[in-house]
């Protein structure tokens, strides 16, 4: 079998048809870069570039700082553009108490994040869950319930969903976390995560069967609960992991404020010349 001779003219196809590839998806980029016409009134805010929007007035300084900077120039409420996500920065804490105490239905909702929609069981978890009655039924079973915490891959579930995340900001382009290794990342924390909880249900499971627990733990309560015929809908294996690593992730975010705000005495007192 006698190999395919290529030709100077095959090699100046495959040039061509890669510039006209890559001139195309320029073209989709900045055509997901332009703003759509908005009927609502957006409030002030500086100019957006292409494509990243409002991303680079969010290098150089803490974000605090650079969120008192814009709102010095533009105002306590004001609007930036994060990739093609639009976001509105309050800065006010009169006007931040009328947004998370009055309205605060109106606002309970997180965004639909990358990493927390793989790690969070579809947004099951206490964090993530939206607003409603499934959300009321979480909060009632885990409002005196706490679990010791898996540290490792708690901890990298946390990170992953606080990190960058460009389809975060360009919905578009989230096939780029499969390029990067991010959604591999991702998977692999699930499996470590999925693998975990599994292993805790069955544990708890197959105790019950050998004797009557002393005391109920949260793992407990929530199979228990799996079985109430009241609830307004079914809470599946899949809900009862959600449920039980949104507490891990929230008592990890309590311990650390804890220690941030131990920290902040500290230098108050060294400050004051105390002890």
């Amino acid at each position: 079998m006698s190999p395919i001779p290529v030709t100077e003219n095959d090699g100046l196809s495959t040039i061509q048809a890669s510039i006209v590839a890559l001139f195309v998806f320029m073209l989709f980029l900045l055509k997901m870069s332009i703003p759509k016409k908005i009927t609502e009134r957006l409030p002030p805010g500086p100019y957006k570039l292409p494509i990243i929007g409002n991303m680079n007035h969010l290098v150089g300084k803490a974000p605090h700082r650079l969120i008192i900077d814009l709102a010095s120039k533009y105002g306590p409420v004001f609007h930036l553009k994060l990739g093609s996500i639009s976001t509105i920065v309050v800065s006010s804490p009169e006007l931040a108490r009328e947004i998370l105490k009055t309205n605060d239905v109106t606002f309970a909702n997180w965004p639909k994040l990358v990493a927390a929609k793989t790690l969070y069981y579809n947004y099951t978890d206490m964090a993530f869950a939206p607003y409603g009655a499934y959300w009321r039924q979480l909060r009632k079973i885990c409002i005196h319930e706490f679990l010791a915490p898996k540290r490792e891959a708690v901890e990298e579930a946390s990170k992953l969903s606080e990190g960058f995340h460009i389809g975060d900001f360009f919905p578009s382009l989230d096939f780029v976390s499969a390029i990067t290794g991010m959604r591999l990342r991702i998977g692999k924390n699930f499996l470590d995560i999925d693998c975990m909880l599994t292993q805790i249900l069955e544990d708890h499971v197959e105790k019950s069967k050998d004797e009557e627990p002393e005391t109920d733990d949260l793992v407990d309560v929530l199979l228990r609960l799996q079985k109430d015929d009241k609830l307004e809908g079914p809470l599946t294996n899949d809900n009862l992991k959600g449920i039980i690593l949104g507490k891990l992730r929230t008592r990890r975010i309590s311990l650390e404020w804890a220690m941030l705000e131990l920290i902040e005495i500290q230098m108050h007192k060294r400050r004051s010349g105390g002890p």
